[in-house]
């Protein structure tokens, strides 16, 4: 029989022995409520509610509810009620019935978690006795797959496998650990086994899960200071450059939208399932320019400190304006880090988180949650398991961004630096490595700044190699591109001519920025520079220039925030140049 064929009739088997079940529970439900009534109900549900603590949600409470009361709450004489109905019923059941009953009073409820999967199957460990059971895989039985996730549930056997029995919720390691320990503290007070506190207390150990699985990390949080330090651009040629002959410096862009960001503390990133290496730099701030305004923002006053620092060595580029402040809250145990990927080979968009991840697994981060001791350290003083607790939470917290079948990070070098057991469930296997190194920042090419779909347009108005970084060059360009792009041959010539012509009279200029273009630079614009291109001009050329730069002066005071427009329309007047 072939592989399809097998799994189609265990899906056919399973669909019957979960009709007959459903069947088997609807006549115990019948024959409780034969001998309760609707008061008497309401009053389970009232003691199930207290204790849970009302954690359960109501869109499944029924489903739980019912779970407990037939098949966990024990009655006045003592028995539970499948117990009960099998003593006073068994005779009138089938034999298939009969036996599922039977199995029914012999299944106690088990703390589980996944530790392992197949293409058809999950792995669940049971977290006292170690036993493990595989359970067929479906959206129904096992829910969405989630490393390393975990239920407090009972388990029927099926075809040589298991299914669980009742109504069950997955939860986080997180979860699973803290009933644990709730059952362990109960099997301490009351002198019980294990069985019997999972039995008796299902109810309360339910609303630790559930309590804890809303929690996460606790209710506790922080608040966090980011900075915004804001400076005036005297010179944006001068800022250009200074940001391009220092490589801690990223230009993200440099044209209509200007952008960078600030970075150190460079690795080289490695992993088998990568092609080639990356670089990962911490991004300790971002920098926007906005009419005339550079804004630099980051978190923590060192950071603020250090920039304000570094910016003195631009000179005159920049004049410092003013810095604010604004709290953020977060959740105690997050962090805020920003990280810039850059690889020749391979892709960002599948490897950047990848990288971070592995970069958040440090072996000497002290971790709050656990005495503040990094993960080298627990393993140093015998705590292997929070250890591989704290790795399985964050393999399981990662986990649930990401579709299944996707490429994982790798959890799993740092589970072999740690001598601790390897995860089954990442990309790779045992033969997964990765790597951190440190490293210099990716070295800057000359012209890099340059978009090569830009280039044709510096070309229009005479831009050489030379003079693209010119303060003037972009702003030039993305005018002229903006008015020209679709436009009639005429218009294209007059933006192209006037262009080109104020190009070259700013070239004979020693002009830092658009604020240095005062009204007396715009007088010998229009009295003399312009003049000074040509033998002779006619009155359309000269009514052409001068329409273009009071175009040219609105877009860029929109743009820059300057004030050229006024200047501009005074120069035209008192020169009388039209």
């Amino acid at each position: 029989m072939s592989k399809e064929n097998v799994v189609q009739l265990n899906e056919v088997k399973q669909d019957r022995f979960l009709q007959q079940k459903e069947e088997l529970v609807l006549r115990v439900s019948r024959f409780f409520q034969e001998h309760y009534n609707h008061a008497e109900i309401h009053t389970f549900r009232q003691e199930f509610r207290e204790r849970t603590r009302n954690t359960v949600p109501r869109h499944i409470e029924d489903s739980f509810f019912e779970f407990y009361l037939y098949f966990l709450r024990k009655t006045e004489n003592g028995k539970r009620p499948i117990e009960w109905f099998y003593e006073e019923n068994h005779i009138h059941l089938t034999t298939d019935q009969e036996t599922m009953l039977r199995t029914w009073i012999s299944l106690n409820p088990r703390l589980l978690q996944a530790i392992d999967r197949s293409e058809h199957s999950v792995l669940f460990e049971d977290q006292f006795t170690g036993e493990t059971f595989p359970v067929p895989r479906s959206p129904e039985n096992t829910g969405e797959f989630i490393p390393w996730y975990g239920t407090l549930s009972m388990l029927e056997p099926f075809e040589n496998q298991y299914l669980f029995n009742g109504l069950r919720a997955f939860t986080t390691p997180q979860g699973i650990r803290a009933a644990v320990s709730m059952t362990k503290e109960l099997m301490e007070k009351e002198n019980l086994p294990h069985e019997e506190v999972l039995l008796h207390y299902f109810p309360e150990l339910m609303a630790e899960i559930v309590q804890k699985e809303s929690e996460k990390s606790g209710d506790q949080s922080k608040v966090i200071e980011q900075i915004e330090v804001t400076y005036k651009v005297l010179n944006d040629e001068a800022l250009l450059e200074f940001f391009h002959h220092n490589d801690e410096f990223l230009i993200n862009e440099w044209a209509e939208e200007k952008s960078a960001s600030w970075t150190g503390g460079w690795k080289t990133f490695t992993d088998s399932e990568m092609k080639g290496s990356a670089l990962l730099g911490d991004v300790y701030g971002t920098i926007e320019v906005r009419k005339g305004i550079l804004s630099f923002t980051c978190i923590g006053s060192d950071h603020a400190e250090a920039f304000k620092h570094t910016m003195k060595k631009t000179g005159v580029a920049l004049s410092y304006m003013d810095q604010s402040s604004k709290a953020i809250t977060i959740p105690f145990h997050a962090e805020i880090s920003n990280m810039v990927f850059h690889s020749e080979e391979a892709s960002p968009e599948q490897f950047a988180p990848i990288a971070q991840a592995f970069l958040n697994m440090d072996l000497d981060q002290k971790i709050p949650a656990y005495d503040n001791l990094s993960l080298k350290e627990m393993c140093k003083e015998g705590r292997e398991a929070d250890a591989e607790h704290w790795l399985k939470n964050y393999e399981h917290n990662y986990s649930k961004q990401m579709e299944d079948g996707d490429l994982t990070p790798d959890f799993n070098t740092i589970r072999r630096e740690l001598g601790l057991p390897l995860s089954p469930f990442v990309t790779g296997g045992e033969k997964r490595t990765s790597a951190l190194t440190p490293a210099s920042p990716p070295g800057k090419k000359s012209g890099s700044l340059v978009q090569q779909e830009d280039i044709p347009f510096y070309e229009a108005l005479g831009f050489r190699p030379d003079t693209i970084h010119s303060f003037y060059a972009s702003d030039l360009m993305n005018f002229y591109r903006e008015k020209s792009m679709g436009k009639s041959e005429n218009t294209v010539r007059k933006y192209r001519n006037n262009l080109l012509d104020l190009r070259e009279i700013l070239e004979g200029k020693s002009l830092t920025s658009w604020s240095d273009c005062s009204q007396t630079f715009w007088n010998d614009v229009f009295g003399k520079d312009l003049f000074a291109l040509y033998t002779q001009t006619s009155k359309t050329q000269l009514k052409e220039f001068a329409s273009t730069m009071k175009t040219l002066a609105k877009w860029l005071d929109d743009r820059n925030g300057t004030n050229l427009s006024e200047d501009v329309a005074k120069a035209i007047t008192e020169t009388e140049f039209v």
